[in-house]
């Protein structure tokens, strides 16, 4: 038994609840039988159509230091190999009595501090930055894009055929868009009077709250304009575009599997590091923060979205960057290297961009 300490809600990135999941069928791929532990009962239906059990602690997702009686309670009364922790409103103090009863996995990209675990995962792109093996002596540590924890359908991907006209286009703004980004986009497009030029795929999550509004265009620009909510199969939507648009979450690996060049923007504060690796390292357009001045930054995320569309070789050459940075294989190494039973000073080290 493995389990999952994850919460899934309006508030939280779904970035957290796919990667979760990702592992999840990985394990369950090498026979491991794995529990999903949540703090209420939101993203229940979530992760039961996935095929997995959930154990609900009935507090508060952003109060887990009032869980922590339970859970270890929890823990001792029905003993597991290990759990996985992604929840960054933990304190040191709850790893710490969680690991005094089982192993603990973290998955972390913020290094807020020195985490009580037996294994750290840290696959974003600015992992080196935190120098994570100069803290973590006696820790096994999963480190750098090798491990990025994606479906088995991001592993089959075969090189990007880069289209000549530019003009499919999908547009990511995760589950809620509380900032209105996704609306912002398509009022740019027809500002510019350049929509004409796209088939535009706006894809929702189920907590979108502009939903209403988008269905409203994409009536009114039925030729150019779709909009999807709760996508299942977002490798074939990935694979469709020449290009994308996405806040720099877990999704700028999934495209860059697939190999899709994308412009990304930030809505978030940890997201930061991300996209500015991102646009170091692979010459991805990042078009700011959309938290401030939306419009002003959209104008000019709309021009370069213009520009990219008509440079077919820039496209070809982000697009083989991308894929030699994400093989879409991490999930099953996590799976494996938790699955080795090997001592935790056998420490795992792995270099951006490496095979």
């Amino acid at each position: 038994m493995v389990y999952i300490r994850l919460d899934v809600n309006s508030q939280i990135g779904m970035g957290h609840a796919m990667r979760c999941l990702s592992i999840a069928d990985a394990l369950r791929s090498l026979g491991k039988k794995v529990t999903f532990i949540t703090a209420d009962n939101t993203g229940e239906e979530l992760l039961k159509e996935r095929g997995y059990d959930v154990v609900c602690l009935n507090g508060k997702w952003d109060a887990p230091q009032q869980e922590l009686e339970g859970l270890l309670k929890f823990i001792q009364e029905n003993p597991a190999e290990y759990m996985i922790v992604d929840k960054y409103e933990i304190s040191e103090n709850y790893l710490k009595k969680i690991n005094e009863v089982i192993k603990v996995v973290y998955i972390d990209d913020l290094n807020r501090f020195i985490y009580p675990c037996d294994c750290l995962i840290a696959y974003a792109n600015y992992y080196e930055k935190f120098q994570y093996p100069k803290h973590y002596k006696d820790t096994k540590l999963l480190l750098g894009t090798k491990y990025v924890p994606l479906r088995k359908e991001y592993s089959d991907q075969k090189e990007k055929q880069i289209n000549s006209s530019g003009s499919k286009v999908i547009f990511l703004s995760g589950g809620t868009d509380n900032y209105g980004v996704a609306i912002t986009f398509v009022r740019e497009l027809i500002k510019q009077q350049v929509l004409d030029m796209y088939h535009i795929r706006i894809i929702c999550g189920a907590f979108h709250k502009d939903i209403e509004q988008l269905r409203a265009l994409e009536k009114e620009y039925e030729n150019n304009l779709e909009i999807l909510v709760q996508v299942k199969d977002m490798w074939n939507y990935m694979q469709w575009a020449d290009m994308a648009v996405s806040a720099g979450g877990t999704t700028l690996y999934e495209l860059s599997a697939c190999g899709t060049p994308f412009i990304t923007y930030t809505i978030a504060d940890n997201q930061f590091d991300n996209v500015k690796t991102f646009e170091k390292d692979n010459h991805i357009y990042y078009a700011g923060d959309m938290r401030k001045e939306p419009e002003k930054k959209m104008k000019h995320l709309v021009c370069k979205l213009n520009l990219l569309r008509n440079d077919i070789k820039q496209r070809e050459e982000i697009s083989k960057s991308l894929q030699q940075l994400v093989d879409g294989k991490g999930s099953m190494r996590i799976a494996e290297a938790l699955s080795e039973g090997k001592e935790n000073d056998d420490t795992i080290l792995e270099f951006k961009g490496d095979s």
